[in-house]
């Protein structure tokens, strides 16, 4: 899997501060690509070339002509201020939201993502476009013709907003054919939102360890459909695991990547063994693979959004409502209220929905709505 590098040649341990403060500058919007004379950063593609190529293929210390003891797994570190502040409650019911933040040319492969998503028969099911390239009005056409209607194309804005987006949307796709890191799928999971992302980005490597959305084969439309359809049924994360997202998303904050920088020079410079990545380090070891100490699945004859049963709906909202942060609950449950004909309109049916702090599925009655209740369990 391709991954970004730090490469340390010669080094002096009297730069240290120097690379610490600037790792952790609010200013620089990211990690700085030139840190000190003796370090510099690199992401190879191509194993039979030069470390400034592009074509898709993994980097070895053989190939830059270093020890393997000089080639170490980096990130994209982000200023944690930067992305934070934009944390906010979903909303309750509406549609899943995909979002994808990019230049809209060939190596982004938006197209991918659209196929992707045109395979997937949920209405409410939402893709959300933020970005402009030379392919824009090509694959505007080609979304009207495979998912009409189902597309909201926002253009280019600052990048503040594009956080308070990511922080609103269920999951980030990014498809690309290859990209070095993809600094979106760190502002992503510091928003406490999911990513699904393709094997030749660098950061799948994130991704995976994030304990939620999965990394495919690049350009198999197949292997994103069936992840995406995944995510998609699981439905939203409930607030307390967004949070809990974001929390363990703090690995790719600039104190994170200026400790892990210092620890590394550390360990050259004495021999020592090197410090693991702070993704994979045991001080952020990701809650959200853990999840709630308890998990309850229920059933119920009618919830939310309904209201015709009566006392039974309140309970049971009232329960989520002061015991959802600790327990996760999953319930199954009619997708129309008591004695209706018709289904309700604004939740998802047939899949699950994040209703407050409880990932609810709405089944339809009959033999089709028992199929439904007996997949829709997914375990966790």
């Amino acid at each position: 899997m391709p991954l970004f590098h730090v490469i340390i040649r010669d080094f002096s341990t009297s730069a240290l501060p120097e690379v610490s403060s600037i790792l952790r500058c609010e200013d620089s919007g990211g990690l700085t690509p030139y840190l000190t004379p003796g370090i510099s950063l690199t992401y190879c593609m191509n194993a039979s070339a030069s470390p400034s190529c592009t074509q898709p293929a993994i980097v070895s210390a053989e190939t830059l002509g270093l020890s393997a003891g000089k080639v170490f797994p980096f990130a994209y570190f982000l200023p944690e201020e930067n992305v934070r502040p934009f944390l906010k409650p979903r909303p309750i019911l509406g549609t899943y939201r995909v979002i994808f933040v990019g230049q809209l040319i060939e190596r982004k492969r938006l197209d991918l993502l659209i196929s992707a998503m045109s395979r997937i028969e949920q209405d409410t099911v939402e893709l959300i476009v933020i970005g402009s390239g030379p392919l824009e009005k090509e694959l505007k056409q080609f979304a009207y013709d495979q998912l009409p209607g189902r597309v909201e194309w926002v253009g280019s804005l600052p990048i503040n907003e594009v956080r308070e987006h990511m922080a609103q949307a269920d999951c980030l796709v990014l498809p690309s054919r290859h990209d070095g890191w993809g600094a979106v799928v760190s502002e992503a999971l510091m928003s406490g939102t999911p990513v699904i992302c393709s094997d030749a980005c660098g950061s799948a490597v994130v991704v995976e360890a994030s304990g939620y959305g999965g990394v495919f084969q690049s350009g198999c439309v197949d292997d994103l459909t069936k992840l995406l359809h995944a995510m998609v049924l699981k439905g939203r994360l409930s607030p307390a695991q967004s949070q809990e997202l974001a929390e363990w998303a703090r690995c790719l904050g600039g104190d994170a990547g200026a400790s892990y920088l210092v620890g590394l020079l550390d360990s050259i410079n004495s021999g020592d063994e090197a410090p693991l990545p702070p993704w994979h380090s045991e001080s952020c070891a990701p809650n959200v693979m853990n999840g709630p100490l308890l998990r309850v699945l229920t059933f119920a004859g009618a919830f939310l959004p309904g209201y015709k049963a009566g006392g039974p709906i309140k309970t049971i909202r009232n329960l989520f409502e002061q015991t959802g942060v600790d327990v996760s609950y999953r319930l199954v449950t009619s997708d129309r209220d008591l004695g209706d004909v018709n289904p309700y309109d604004s939740v998802a049916c047939g899949m699950w929905n994040q209703v407050g702090n409880a990932s609810v599925f709405y089944a339809q009655p009959g033999i089709k709505g028992l199929r439904q209740k007996l997949r829709c369990y997914i375990p966790e």
